[in-house]
């Protein structure tokens, strides 16, 4: 019978995880909760949102527009792990693209 090879092997870094991917994270979360709320009360409401809903949208795109500059700043640290700047990076692209082109379908209709 064979033994078993133990090949546990570890490694040591000085790497941190990034405050700032963390932080833009949570800002394209937010920004997408607020997104789908909002296409939630417009719906139910049948179009007539109102003011309310219009500047909640336009917080919650610079806080995606915020959020995307935070992340790519993320991205170029030194000595961080990538995974959460990077998903921080995604998220806040698709919720600033998602809101522009609400915005651009609200104009444009």
């Amino acid at each position: 019978m064979r033994k078993k090879k133990n090949n546990r092997s570890y490694k040591f870094t000085e790497k941190k995880k990034s405050v700032r991917g963390m932080i833009a994270c949570v800002g394209a979360v937010i920004s997408l909760l607020i997104l789908a709320g909002i296409l939630i009360q417009a719906v139910t409401s049948a179009g007539n949102g109102g003011a309310f809903l219009g500047s909640a949208g336009v917080v919650a795109l610079f806080v995606g527009v915020a959020s995307f500059i935070e992340a790519v700043q993320a991205v170029q640290e030194k000595d961080t792990f990538r995974s959460i700047p990077y998903t921080a990076v995604g998220l806040s692209a698709v919720a600033t693209v998602l809101w522009l082109a609400l915005y651009m379908l609200g104009i444009l209709l």
